[in-house]
């Protein structure tokens, strides 16, 4: 199922990967509100896609990621207080088995893959995967591939 406005429940991932324990806690199965539906559904395609386990947060198993999806006005801990994290529209990650680097080339070299559709902005010269669905200009085509 393609994402609209709709919240979109995915395939492979649990709700608490997505945001941190206390939003967890305070919205309970209404935190997939937070999260903007494209980001989760192209995650949801990119784990189809390689085949392979992707870690957002793992905070509830034991793990020491809580903000790698949604990150609430309180987060203190990076620059970008207005990223957006913030909105929902990005989430870092990694995939099992897989370097950042390998994916950011699969990426630029198949920037039309279905499951890349809703991608605007990647990072670069990280060691994990930082992928948003931010606005862009009208006219803006592609990728934008950014340093952080």
């Amino acid at each position: 199922m393609e994402p609209n406005r709709n919240i979109y429940i995915p395939q492979h991932f649990d709700l608490r990967e997505f945001v941190p324990p206390d939003v967890y806690t305070a919205l309970g199965a209404n935190a997939w509100v937070v999260m903007d539906p494209r980001i989760v559904w192209t995650l949801d395609q990119i784990r189809m896609l390689f085949g392979k386990p992707i870690t957002v947060n793992n905070w509830h198993l034991g793990g020491k990621f809580r903000y790698r999806g949604f990150r609430p006005r309180d987060y203190t801990e990076t620059a970008a207080r207005y990223g957006q994290h913030y909105m929902g529209r990005a989430v870092d990650f990694d995939i099992k088995g897989m370097s950042a680097e390998e994916f950011r080339s699969s990426l630029k070299m198949n920037p039309n893959n279905l499951a890349y559709r809703h991608i605007t902005a990647c990072e670069e010269g990280t060691n994990w995967i930082h992928l948003d669905v931010r606005p862009v200009q009208s006219g803006q085509n592609g990728i934008l591939f950014i340093r952080p």
